[in-house]
């Protein structure tokens, strides 16, 4: 096939699939022998393959996400990554990679989609994405899955064990059987001794009490950029 055939090719079919030049990376006045023409779409490239006669679109792929670093273009083939619903026919494509990974629980029923011409993309807002599968020694995650919380507030069952000092010298004896549900002048008391009520029994002073409840933050440093997905 000659150039001007091979440029004649290309530009009947991007009459159907394309909106952008034609162009072609030469080595001297004639394409090089091993890479053949390129179409321009927009701002992207791709390859045509004149053995299969078929545009081979290796650098993006439906379903690939990439970083931006302002606005995301929608009109260029690119979604920006917000979570939206669409009907699968609006981009079957895409649908075709990504399926119903990204659902949330409330488009479900028994695990499985409540309407399945209905689909949606990954909500990139506010995360941080993180590698599905087992990795060495962590959790497995599952592709879809949206986990984690910007703040924390720790149970007393996340606490480490500890001890609280008591104060030397801080000693305390109480007359009547130890009441620890309501100790008197905040002294714990132990049982009474010999087991007999009234009589007087050990005690051990209570420590301050410190912290208010409130939860920490639980996000690492980050830089801010938009997150857009391939249709």
């Amino acid at each position: 096939m000659t150039p001007q055939q091979l440029s004649e090719e290309i530009l009947e079919r991007a009459s159907f699939f394309w909106d952008g030049a034609v162009g072609f990376q030469n080595g001297g006045s004639q394409p090089t022998s091993n890479v053949g023409p390129w179409l321009k779409n927009g701002n992207e490239w791709v390859f045509f393959n004149s053995v299969t006669g078929t545009y081979d679109l290796t650098v993006y792929r439906p379903g690939d996400i990439m970083m931006a670093g302002g606005a995301v273009d929608e009109t260029t083939g690119w979604l920006l990554c917000n979570g939206r619903q669409f009907a699968t026919s609006a981009y079957p494509s895409l649908f075709g990679a990504i399926g119903y990974n990204y659902l949330l629980p409330t488009d479900k029923s028994g695990g499985n989609p409540i309407d399945p011409t209905q689909f949606r993309i990954p909500n990139a807002q506010g995360r941080v994405p993180l590698g599905a599968g087992t990795g060495s020694g962590l959790t497995t995650r599952v592709i879809g899955e949206y986990i984690g919380e910007e703040s924390v507030t720790l149970t007393e069952a996340q606490l480490p064990a500890h001890q609280h000092i008591v104060p030397s010298g801080v000693t305390a004896t109480m007359t009547a059987a130890g009441n620890p549900t309501y100790p008197a002048f905040g002294l714990v008391a132990g049982g009474a001794r010999g087991g007999l009520a009234g009589g007087p029994c050990d005690s051990f002073p209570l420590t301050s009490g410190i912290g208010s409840g409130q939860a920490h933050g639980n996000t690492q440093p980050s830089w801010v950029v938009n997150f857009k997905i391939k249709t």
